[in-house]
């Protein structure tokens, strides 16, 4: 008999077998990732501050551009957003 599967097991398994690109699984990855480690979902409002596309600017090496976070608790999980804009 093998050993039953653990929730991390199942979502490494899921998610090692997705086909479609990062951007287009981000925001269900991160709806799972904070239901297995039994944290709140992001909310749909950026005022309190834990909410998709969370929009953080970022000038470095003299260019401005922007990137979004979600945050967890007292830390953040950010994915690449590559978006350059102006000013």
């Amino acid at each position: 008999m093998s050993p039953t599967p653990t929730p991390i097991d199942d979502f490494i398994d899921r998610w090692s077998k997705a086909e479609a690109s990062e951007r287009a699984n981000a925001q269900q990855f991160a709806i799972e990732l904070a239901d297995l480690l039994d944290v709140p979902r992001p909310s749909n409002d950026h005022y309190d501050g834990y909410s998709f596309e969370f929009p953080l600017k970022i000038h470095r090496d003299g260019v401005n551009a922007r990137r979004f976070a979600v945050p967890f608790g007292n830390r953040s999980v950010a994915w690449r957003s590559p978006a350059r804009i102006d000013g």
